[in-house]
């Protein structure tokens, strides 16, 4: 099953949108156990993001380095890096171009 661009931006966006409300609630969290604060949707953006990372590896096999790739892949790393060593622990690696084939 080939891997849409509209696909891959909705589940980018809800990603962000529940990386965004956890960090939101994070910083609300002032009672310094904010650890229902940081595992909060933790389940779900780890799947959407290995759902995301493999949809890119996807088109960027049909499609080469191109620049919708190239901008999924951007937000990706974006959004890995608002997990900060959650995305570590969750196994969730950085996204490596593809070897171009010959």
């Amino acid at each position: 099953m080939a891997a849409s661009l509209a696909k891959l931006t909705s589940l980018s966006t809800s990603t962000l949108s529940l990386l965004l409300e956890r960090q939101r609630l994070q910083s609300l969290s002032t009672t310094g156990s904010n650890g229902g604060a940081t595992s909060l949707h933790l389940p779900q953006i780890t799947r959407n993001m290995r759902q995301l990372q493999v949809g890119i590896q996807e088109m960027e096999r049909v499609e080469g380095m191109s620049e919708a790739v190239k901008l999924l892949s951007n937000q990706y790393e974006r959004m890995r890096d608002m997990l900060g060593p959650e995305a570590e622990a969750a196994g969730l690696e950085r996204y490596s171009p593809q070897a171009p084939s010959t």
